[in-house]
Order: C-alpha cells, then sequence, then structure tokens
C-alpha cells in the first residue's frame, strides 16, 4: 500500500537496478514508467587511492553490502 502511494505521488522513481525499474514498470504501467531511472550502483575505486583506512578503538571501520541474500 506504502510503495503503490509512492509511486503514484512520486515526481521521479530512481532504481539502481535494471531488473527492479523493468519490474515496476510492469506492475505500474507506462504512465508511471516515465517517471522511472536507473542509475546504476557503483563506485571508482581510483577515487580512494591515497586514502588511509579509518581505525577506531574496535579497530578499522568496514561496510558491506552484499547484495540480494
Amino acid at each position: 500500500m506504502f510503495e503503490r502511494r509512492v509511486v503514484a505521488r512520486a515526481t521521479s522513481v530512481v532504481f539502481a537496478s535494471g531488473t527492479n525499474r523493468h519490474d515496476f514498470a510492469r506492475e505500474y504501467g507506462a504512465a508511471a514508467a516515465d517517471r522511472f531511472s536507473f542509475i546504476p550502483n557503483g563506485c571508482e575505486p581510483a577515487d580512494f587511492d591515497g586514502l588511509a583506512a579509518a581505525t577506531g578503538p574496535a579497530g578499522p571501520f568496514v561496510l558491506l553490502h552484499a547484495g540480494s541474500l
């Protein structure tokens, strides 16, 4: 119910997966799909060259996105 309200009221809906965008377009139709955008998720490893790892009292901070489980 909340998802349907968001899609109906949103000016734009951004997806990090082309598959999700496709599924939503199929579910909500062409009129809603015109407001859907796909922006691939990712990073440029070179942007982090020369940065030292952050370390705190518990050791290094590690952030992990494991994807779909």
